[in-house]
């Protein structure tokens, strides 16, 4: 991801790294945040500040890389990069989700497909 210059490339890279761990997480239950998240998300506390911080970073490294792409015409000049983030970071849980309790093996193409339709195929 960090080899893929600033913008549409590193988030295309970002998501399809991210999905391709959600589908083969070594980690019993999945991803480690998702599950932190689930677990702390209504319980004041360090571990929940530790979620908290690291998913508001990640955030913000994938919407400064939609910021430049819509700055650089790659999306389309009207995208809400926090809007664009939220939605694709509602496809990795779901993808998550579907891979964990469902035993999804076919979750992470549909949310590549999903990323593809939102990041313009």
């Amino acid at each position: 991801m960090a080899d893929e210059r600033p913008g549409l490339d590193r988030l295309r890279a970002a998501l399809a790294n991210w999905l391709a761990y959600l589908q083969s997480c070594p980690l019993p239950g999945g991803c480690l945040l998702s599950a932190a998240a689930a677990e702390f998300d209504g319980r004041p506390g360090p571990v929940r500040d530790v979620v908290v911080a690291d998913t508001d970073l990640w955030r913000a490294t994938l919407q400064r890389d939609a910021e430049v792409a819509v700055r650089a015409g790659e999306l389309p000049a009207d995208t809400d990069p926090a809007q664009l983030v939220f939605e694709l970071e509602g496809v990795a849980l779901a993808v998550n989700r579907a891979v964990q309790l469902d035993r999804d093996a076919g979750a992470a193409r549909r949310g590549r497909q999903a990323v593809d339709r939102l990041l313009g195929a």
